[in-house]
């Protein structure tokens, strides 16, 4: 069941039994014709209400193989490019401490919207808690967290939706991609923070897990 409410509950919650027995209508994603299945009435009146504009609700369908490209292909439902955006703490404290020297608030880590969240280990050793060094998810290849296998496709190149206020719904300044800027810029154009990931072995993961690197790599540029 797959249950949507506003904040504030202006209009009401949809509670919505999820199907894969509807018919197909076709998704235009980034230019390219997918299929997806549409979940019905009540779900696109709710969504069109809360918007104001027509929607419609559709869920990938299990015949679905989109491939993605990266250092270590995979494929990936309705999302831009990556299965799993993988973003360390440590960065996000690292971006905060540079934004303070402009004089800048710091940032709630769902700003940058990642899958996964890797924190460092307090009882770990010095030097060997990778996750303290920031951006140290630049350099993983291959890692298993829970029973899943995960292989680097790439830097996530940040868009303006990290100028976005959530709660607000609002766009901000300029930030964070303004300090990003500064030291973050990609040798290809735009900014990078955070790196996606191919699921290379499905399966269930969950808060806590140890991140098991297997295999590490240099930093792209």
């Amino acid at each position: 069941t797959l249950t949507s409410a506003e904040p504030g509950g202006g209009h009401g919650a949809l509670h919505l039994d999820v199907t894969t027995s509807a018919p197909r209508r076709d998704v235009d994603l980034f230019g390219a014709t997918f299929q997806g299945i549409d979940q019905g009435e009540e779900a696109a009146a709710w969504l069109s209400d809360f918007l104001g504009v027509p929607s419609r609700l559709v869920r990938v369908p299990p015949e679905h193989d989109r491939k993605t490209d990266g250092l270590i292909p995979g494929t990936s439902g309705y999302a831009d490019s990556g299965a799993v955006h993988l973003l360390s703490r440590s960065s996000l404290t690292h971006l905060h401490a540079r934004m303070a020297e402009r004089g800048a608030p710091p940032l709630p880590m769902d700003r940058f919207r990642p899958n996964i969240v890797i924190d460092s280990r307090p009882e770990a050793r010095h030097g060997e808690d990778w996750a303290a060094e920031p951006h140290a998810e630049d350099r993983i290849r291959r890692a298993t967290i829970g029973a899943v296998d995960l292989g680097y496709a790439k830097l996530a190149v940040r868009c303006a939706v990290t100028l976005v206020d959530q709660e607000a719904g609002a766009r901000g300044g300029p930030e964070p991609l303004r300090t990003l800027a500064d030291y973050r810029r990609a040798a290809g154009g735009g900014v990078v923070f955070g790196a996606k990931f191919s699921v290379v072995r499905p399966g269930k993961l969950s808060v806590g897990d140890e991140v098991a690197v297997e295999e590490w790599g240099d930093a792209e540029a």
